[in-house]
């Protein structure tokens, strides 16, 4: 309310928004780009001099340079660049400027425009041209061109055809018309294809179930976050509510990768409420692609957030066996030093034979050579299997996952019989039907920091075989299959997890082997080490080296 004599406050003015001009030209072009785009022939000295007055030549020339080089003008009222209106000047011998030309009348430039049209035999951008246009567009826009390189094609085009390009807003608002047309029809045609009752589920999926916060839709756009076995769970059981819902049978062979991947991020970028107002085949179809493209990479985030993981443990495990071998290390020297001196006094020949066991021991102080025969122990059970161990401590928290993870839909290529062997004992003991495992266990696909705490272990407990206890097959396993995806990598035991990708054949994604190994030194070495281990690599199942 304004009383008496209080002035009316002034309105603030909505902000306006202002498109980026379709031209820009280069304010210190280089002289490479001056000579190519800006120099003028003889004929078009000529056309250039027909002009009355310094500033409307050297107007002219500029634009003449421009629709040449760029396919459109300079738009009324814009002067250009000092160094290019300078360098045409140059060359017509006209006087230099300080400063851009702009034209006094806009009558004169809109006829120069006519005239550098009809010079260099271009046509303006009129309704046979965007009829022409349109129809360009309805073809490429049929063939699954994204639309944000339909603009930059039909510039391409126009410039091919010696159309002058238009504005950069007709032109936007044309592809839009265009490519909108085209995907209505396209989202009608692939909602056809998909089932009534997965079309309800997909619908489904917007709307928040009883006591949940977010909808399904909004937990599979979350990218995962750091690594951890409830995180991996989350994923795992989220790819099988994919797998159920029957995300695989979906036909969408009508659709490109790039035009599938494209109606993706149309709705991941758009929430639930603006999906529910699309109409009902666009909202069906832009769902199923999101899904299809969720379940194509949802393995390859848990074989990620899995070697993330793995990594993390492993690397856990390392730095407290380092802390604890670091500790040790003086502790080491000192009983090291008392175990030598109690040989020493031992087998001194000068000690009478008639010394007693309680004479000895009184003289050595036993409580000190206890101590120094328990860190001496420790340290040698460290060098032995402490990292192994450290790294078994922490397999309680690796165990939430990997039995789900196993799992898994893996599927080997030549050469990774091992490793698919040892997947297949682990579910076997994961699911019961395996209590211990057999004699000649494949252990070729585990690292070589892990093959002598098997052996050992075995000997240990009086197990004749390749492993000691189920848990080192497992991680043997894990450890194998924790490296990064990649497709088309080659290893000495390669496994690939086939992703089903809708409307194409099936895209391996190799997971390789890291644990290769060290190449001979010489060749006798290799000859060695060949002839000494060929029997050992056939029971464990190794594949034959070349003699």
């Amino acid at each position: 309310m304004v009383t008496p004599g209080t002035p009316p406050l002034a309105e603030t003015p909505a902000p306006v928004r202002r498109r980026p001009p379709a031209l820009l030209l280069p304010e210190d072009p280089s002289a490479e780009d001056l000579v190519r785009d800006w120099t003028l022939s003889a004929r078009d000295h000529a056309a250039v001099l027909r002009c009355r007055g310094d500033a409307n030549r050297r107007r002219f020339a500029v634009q003449l340079c421009t629709l040449r080089a760029y396919g459109r003008f300079l738009p009324e009222g814009t002067p250009a660049p000092v160094a290019m209106t300078n360098h045409l000047a140059r060359q017509l011998d006209l006087p230099l400027v300080l400063f851009g030309d702009i034209p006094e009348r806009l009558a004169t430039e809109t006829e120069q425009l006519q005239r550098i049209r009809e010079y260099l035999g271009w046509q303006p951008f009129d309704d046979a041209a965007r009829m022409r246009l349109t129809q360009w567009l309805t073809q490429r826009a049929t063939d699954d061109v994204l639309p944000s390189d339909l603009v930059e094609r039909a510039e391409h085009i126009l410039r091919a055809w010696q159309i002058v390009i238009p504005a950069r807003s007709t032109l936007d608002a044309l592809v839009v018309s265009v490519t909108a047309r085209v995907q209505d029809a396209l989202y009608t045609r692939i909602a056809t294809h998909i089932p009534p009752a997965l079309q309800r589920a997909l619908d489904d999926l917007l709307s928040v179930p009883d006591g949940a916060r977010r909808s399904m839709l909004f937990q599979l756009k979350e990218y995962p976050p750091e690594a951890s076995p409830a995180v991996l769970l989350r994923s795992i059981e989220r790819y099988h509510f994919l797998h159920d819902l029957g995300v695989s049978s979906l036909d969408l062979q009508d659709l490109s990768p790039a035009m599938l991947r494209y109606c993706a991020d149309l709705a991941k970028r758009a929430d639930v409420r603006t999906l529910r107002r699309f109409a009902p085949a666009k909202r069906s179809t832009l769902t199923a692609c999101f899904l299809v493209e969720s379940y194509k990479t949802i393995l390859d985030h848990i074989v990620a957030l899995h070697d993330q993981l793995l990594t993390k443990k492993m690397r856990e495990a390392h730095h407290a066996f380092e802390q604890r071998y670091q500790q040790l290390r003086r502790q080491y020297r000192r009983g090291l030093m008392k175990l030598i001196a109690t040989g020493n006094t031992w087998l001194d020949p000068a000690r009478p034979s008639t010394t007693t066991l309680a004479t000895l021991l009184q003289d050595l102080d036993a409580t000190a050579l206890r101590s120094a025969v328990d860190i001496c122990t420790e340290r040698h059970q460290l060098e032995e299997r402490g990292e192994i161990d450290a790294l078994r401590a922490r397999y309680p928290g690796l165990r939430r996952y990997l039995p789900a993870f196993f799992a898994l839909p893996f599927q080997g290529e030549p050469g990774s019989h091992a490793l698919l062997q040892g997947l297949d004992l682990v579910r076997q003991l994961d699911a019961g039907t395996l209590k211990t495992l057999p004699r000649l266990a494949p252990t070729a696909f585990v690292p070589r920091k892990f093959w002598p705490a098997p052996r050992r272990m075995a000997l240990s407990i009086g197990v004749r075989g390749n492993w000691g206890s189920p848990w080192q097959c497992e991680m043997g396993c894990a450890r194998a299959m924790s490296s990064s995806p990649r497709v088309g990598a080659t290893s000495p035991f390669p496994i690939s997890c086939m992703i089903p990708c809708a409307g194409r054949p099936n895209a391996p994604m190799l997971i390789p082997n890291s644990s290769s190994r060290r190449p001979p030194r010489t060749f006798v070495h290799a000859c060695n080490r060949n002839l000494t281990r060929w029997p050992s690599r056939r029971l464990r199942g190794w594949p034959p080296m070349d003699r």
